[in-house]
């Protein structure tokens, strides 16, 4: 292949481009791409996929079985059929045709095509796409209805007049069906007179154009008026064509205004009638056909070629500029067939090798002979290797002969690329690179290498000479190349520094030994060197040996040029031991400084030091004088030495007049007593002002009898104001302790003691109960009822505000040594005075609960309170200790579970509920992770033929020791424990699995409901939960909620849940409709699909007309709600037979089935399927050895 065909070619668009290119393409021909995982059966679907069927992208499942759900059930076994074929390699092909069931609750026709494919992990992978087909299955609607009609019309021809009646009206049945094939195609026809002004249209067809028949008219002025002005003249032209007969038809697709003033495309096609009767007419008749998603996937299509086109050019000038880069870097690309032998190479690779472009045919065996013989036998096997495809990279030096005959190096690099594909071949692409230049400096390398370890042999030999000399003389040797941050020491410096160590002593290890007050000046030293600042290092300091001893060094050095060698500049020099000279002269120089030292000790002490020396003596006589005081004590006063000589009694006159009188006495005393003095006085300084002094001196007797005193005395000010300054930190810390305290043990909310406090109140009663034997103790529990209710609906500021309401009527209700706590969130505690029993108890319960009812105003709002209690009493404190809590916890939580706003005293019955509730709640913990949550169905029966029509899913547990337990003995634990969601979801899950199933077995449940608490409802989780499971099964999925929710009263998160739950398709339910207290506007919002009768209201039927007459109304009720009715609890004939015939459609209770097990469920949907006329009763089977609790 020439190098000009090669300049041609463009590079094919890259993967992602390509990928890009198809999606566009196929969303604009309607097709939906999609691939399966035929093992495990999960799948992937295309933003397009999921917009065809009308739902956001992940609105269904990611799984064939979340696909499976949307098919029409008529068409689901032959759907299912054909993908298994596929699955199992019996057909290549998938094609087939179903209705598929979109958001909005319609059925479409859709066209599955797929085939069987390799994914990228190498695994089996179905790909396929989904194309809308309804436009087409419509057109086969019309072409079999024109067939019918002419049939119809050639056996009108041979009828009598009774069969052409019986046709008029049979081709206005074809008209209407026609009609609605045009409408769901968005199609309408018209028809008009040129002449008469006359025009028809088909109602759909101003409802399409969005006019009424008063507002247009579809004769020539009406369409004129509406069609866009850049359409209007081709529009008119085309028909201007027919009408002039040169064209029997004519066509157009332009722009019609609606009457919102949008312009949308339209096509329209129609002819010229003929005349009719013998009346000369132009009459025109036609269809318009909404087009505009046809406009916009021909404008797609349009972008996705100008995008291939830009990527095409693109691909042209990368390879220019590839072509350019191997040019300049003196790189030639080529490439081989191996299965052919023909091979191509660019014409820069021609003359990379010194040949004319073109000068010889690049085949194999060409090649194969320009390399040099040397080289040929190693490069031959391996190129032979690749061509055989047994090596995939070839990477070699080797030698090729130019044109004129000489032998140049190449790095010669190449891959073997196999292709995707089996139509196409597979190639040996590579380059060849000239390393003249690298080969002849690899020679010149290896030559200086040689010359280098001559040189090296030398330098060993003086270096072991100067090694020995270091050696006995105590001197190591040293040099350092700054330029390559190189160090070495001779290996005495091991010996020197006491190292015995395997390993020299490094640089570092050397510089840390250094003594640190050295270590500056030394490391100054070497940078001038280095810096060029000096030619000579030396330097002497003190280095410790690794003994722990320190010695003195001196080590010197010179910098020695090496430029003129090309080699950089080393320093190099010795070190070695000067520390006997420095000891002496350290000794030498420390005995003069001793001297110094003691000469002037006395001096220092007495200038520089920050309290005053005096010496001060008192004659009998009662005078006195100052021999000496140092500077210090002359400036405490603001008095000069010569002042006080003249006169001794300035220093007392500074004295403030409240201190002399006991600084007077002080003396007095320490000379009677011959004690030491010590005093504390103000003085009143004549700059600073009133200043603290304090003095202590010890007394003497003086030759003469007069006492003298030698001492100091300091100011002292500063610590007077510190120690004022602590007295008073003391003080307000202290009161700070104590507030700090009465914080650490009260509610900061209400102002009740706390936790805390409460703790520490129950031990002094325990204690104080040990030491006087005395253990009566009563503890009153009191819990807020629906307290969250408050603060999720009206805010935590309410709540805070009942809190504190409470508070306060507890507060005035105990008695003075009663003590109230709140020990927690809406929980207060009472522990009653000595000798208070539990009538006093449930009296002061009673009385908190009467004013608690009354309506507190807050704010807008009234609050209605409410509150439970525990109560539990005990006569021996010192044996039930902190029982006594658990023991008024429980009493308060059977208050809860009987309906709360009561009080209940703890009894030994209630101890033992609680113990058992204790070992089930710590069993039903570990019955979470060991599947013994168990499904059971309650069926549910049409009142109107007696088939199922759905099942009711309800929980069952399957204790180990206990038997089937039925959720009224566990239920109330799992709230408590929170675990509720998690078994609700084990429940809904389960279920779920085996209705799909049963699915798969042929056996279909229309409906399953599954019994919602209002908890579960305001719970986020809800939501994701039902998304992530609703698709696993057909069924239709159905929750029931209570009907005493309140919804009016619930939170927007309740509401929105409710919301996204039925946007899933999932339906809601009313349960035990009738027992609680729900409002019609309540159940207008929950919007049901069905309410479901209180058992309580059905079972009296048979005996009581009103409870019969009541059931009337609330199907009566339903009925106008537009939902349907299930009554709950049947359990006789008569019942089902009043039920009927009072209008309920569904019916459930004990007269058709009890729950039934999975187990039974199957036998009891295949006995109904293999028979019809089969009843209710399970089919027999060996012994259920399960046993209901």
């Amino acid at each position: 292949m020439q190098d000009t065909k090669a300049a041609g070619s463009s590079q094919p668009l890259s993967f992602q481009d390509s990928a890009d290119v198809l999606m566009v393409c196929a969303q604009s021909a309607n097709v939906a791409p999609w691939a399966v995982d035929p093992v495990t059966r999960d799948a992937w679907w295309s933003d397009h996929f999921y917009a065809m069927l009308g739902y956001e992208r992940d609105g269904f499942a990611a799984h064939s079985l979340g696909f499976r759900a949307l098919i029409h059930p008529d068409d689901l076994e032959t759907a299912v059929r054909s993908m298994l074929e596929l699955s199992e390699g019996r057909i290549e092909h998938y094609r087939t045709t179903f209705r598929l069931r979109r958001k909005d609750g319609n059925w479409n026709w859709y066209e599955s095509t797929a085939r069987m494919t390799e994914g990228p992990d190498g695994k089996p992978l179905i790909c396929g796409g989904l194309k809308d087909v309804q436009c087409l299955k419509v057109a086969e609607l019309e072409r079999d209805e024109s067939l019918a009609r002419a049939e119809a019309a050639r056996i009108a021809s041979e009828a009598s007049a009774e069969a052409a009646v019986a046709a008029k009206a049979s081709v206005k049945v074809r008209e209407n069906m026609l009609r609605l094939a045009l409408t769901n195609g968005k199609q309408t026809a018209w028809s008009s007179c040129r002449e008469t002004g006359q025009a028809w249209m088909m109602d759909e067809g101003y409802d399409l154009l969005g006019y009424s028949p008063d507002e247009f008219t579809p004769n020539a002025d009406g369409w004129r008026s509406i069609t866009h002005p850049d359409d209007l003249d081709a529009s008119v032209g085309r028909i201007n064509e027919a009408i002039a007969g040169r064209a029997d038809s004519f066509e157009s697709t332009h722009r019609f205004r609606h009457k919102d003033g949008t312009y949308h495309w339209y096509r329209v096609v129609g002819r010229i009638l003929t005349s009719q009767d013998g009346v000369p007419t132009t009459r025109l008749a036609g269809t318009i056909a909404n087009v505009d998603e046809l406009k916009e996937n021909e404008q797609r299509a349009a972008l996705a070629r100008e995008q291939a086109e830009n990527a095409r050019a693109q691909a042209i000038a990368n390879e220019e500029m590839l072509r350019t880069s191997a040019s300049c870097g003196g790189i030639g690309p080529w490439t081989v067939v191996p299965a052919t032998g023909e091979a191509w190479m660019l014409d820069e690779t021609y003359r990379l090798l010194g040949y004319e472009p073109g000068s010889f045919s690049p085949k194999a065996s060409t090649l194969r002979a320009l390399i040099h013989p040397y080289d040929l036998n190693e490069a031959t096997s391996t190129i032979d290797a690749m061509l055989a495809g047994s090596l995939d990279v070839f990477d070699r030096h080797l030698r090729l002969r130019h044109g004129d005959g000489s032998y140049h190096w190449y790095k010669t690099v190449a891959r073997r690329t196999t292709p995707a594909t089996s139509d196409t071949a597979t190639v040996v692409s590579g380059t060849i690179t000239g390393i003249d230049d690298l080969k002849r400096k690899e020679t010149e390398l290896a030559r200086a290498v040689e010359e280098a370890e001559d040189l090296r042999r030398q330098a060993q030999q003086s270096a072991e000479i100067l090694r020995v000399s270091s050696v006995n003389s105590g001197v190591v040797p040293w040099f350092r190349i700054p330029d390559l941050d190189e160090f070495w020491f001779s290996e005495n410096i091991n010996q020197l520094l006491g190292y015995t160590g395997p390993d020299r002593v490094t640089l570092e290890k050397w510089v840390a030994r250094i003594h640190p007050e050295d270590l500056p000046d030394v490391m100054k030293r070497i940078e001038a060197v280095e810096n060029f600042e000096t030619e000579v290092f030396h330097a002497e300091f003190r280095t410790q040996r690794f003994d722990g001893t320190w010695f003195w060094c001196r080590s010197v050095g010179q910098r020695i040029r090496r430029t003129a060698t090309g080699q950089p500049d080393m320093i190099c020099g010795s070190q070695y031991s000067i520390d006997e000279l420095k000891q002496n002269e350290i000794r030498q120089m420390r005995a003069a400084e001793d001297l110094q030292k003691a000469n002037a000790r006395l001096r220092s002490v007495a200038d520089n030091a920050p309290a005053g020396i005096y010496e001060y003596r008192r004659f009998a006589d009662g005078s006195f004088q100052f021999p000496y005081s140092s500077a210090r004590f002359n400036d405490l006063f603001g008095i000069t030495e010569d002042q006080i000589r003249e006169d001794p009694t300035t220093i007392f006159a500074r004295v403030h007049p409240d201190d002399f009188g006991e600084l007077e006495k002080s003396i007095i005393e320490s000379q009677e007593k011959l004690m030491n003095w010590t005093h504390r006085f103000r003085a009143i300084h004549p700059e600073r002002g009133l200043r603290w002094l304090s003095g202590s001196s010890s007394p003497m007797v003086m030759a003469d009898g007069s006492i003298g005193w030698t001492g100091v005395l300091s100011d002292v000010t500063e610590d007077v104001e510190r120690e004022s300054a602590l007295r008073e930190a003391h003080e307000t810390a202290e009161k700070m302790r104590i507030e700090n305290e009465r914080l650490a043990l009260h509610d900061p909310l209400t102002n009740l003691p706390n936790r805390r406090y409460f703790d520490k109140t129950f031990e002094d009663r325990q204690l104080r109960a040990e030491e006087s034997s005395d253990g009566d103790f009563c503890l009153l529990r009191i819990d807020l009822d629906k307290f969250k209710y408050i603060n999720d609906t009206l805010g935590h500021d309410t709540g805070d505000a009942a809190l504190c309401h409470v508070a306060g009527i507890i507060r005035d209700c105990i008695g003075p040594e009663d003590f109230a706590a709140r020990i927690g969130g809406d929980e207060f505690s009472v522990i009653l005075a000595a000798g208070r029993t539990e009538a006093d108890a449930g009296a002061l319960a009673t009385k908190i609960s009467g004013l608690l009812r009354e309506p507190v105003q807050y704010g807008t709002r009234k609050l209605h309170l409410g509150a439970s209690f525990g109560v539990a009493h005990t006569q021996d404190l010192v044996r039930h200790g902190r029982d006594i809590e658990f023991f008024a916890d429980t009493a308060l939580y059977k208050a809860k579970e009987n309906g709360r706003n009561r009080v209940q005293v703890f009894t030994p019955a209630l101890l033992k509920n609680v113990i058992e509730d204790r070992e089930l709640s710590a069993d039903l913990q570990d019955a979470l992770g060991s599947n013994a949550f168990v499904p059971y169905f309650q069926p549910q029966v049409s009142a109107r033929d007696g088939s199922l029509a759905g099942i009711e899913t309800l929980l069952r547990w399957q204790h180990p020791r206990l038997g089937l337990l039925v959720p009224g003995r566990f239920i109330h634990l799992a709230e408590q424990m929170r675990i509720l969601p998690q078994i609700d979801m084990i429940a809904f899950r389960t279920a779920l699995e085996f209705l799909s199933d049963l699915e798969m077995e042929g056996l279909f449940v229309p409906k399953a409901s599954f019994n919602i608490s209002s908890g579960r409802m305001r719970d986020a989780r809800i939501v994701e939960d039902a998304r992530r499971h609703a698709a696993i099964s057909r069924t239709q999925i159905v929750f029931e909620l209570l009907e005493s929710i309140l919804v009016e009263n619930e939170s927007d998160e309740f509401k929105a849940n409710i919301r996204a739950v039925r946007d899933l398709g999932i339906e809601i339910e009313v349960d035990d409709f009738g027992a609680g207290h729900a409002s019609i506007i309540s159940i207008m919002e929950i919007a049901p699909s069905a309410l479901k009768i209180d058992r309580r209201l059905v079972q009296p039927i048979s005996e009581h007309q009103k409870h019969l007459d009541v059931i009337k109304g609330v199907i009566k009720i339903a009925k106008s709600l537009g939902v349907s009715t299930t009554a709950e609890g049947v359990e006789t004939a008569e019942q089902a037979r009043l039920l009927t015939e009072a209008g309920c459609q569904t019916l459930q209770g004990y007269h058709f089935a009890r729950p039934l097990s999975p187990h039974d469920l199957r036998a009891l949907l295949i006995a109904r399927k293999n028979d019809p006329d089969h009843g209710w009763q399970v089919p027999a089977r060996e012994a259920d050895t399960l046993r209901i609790a």
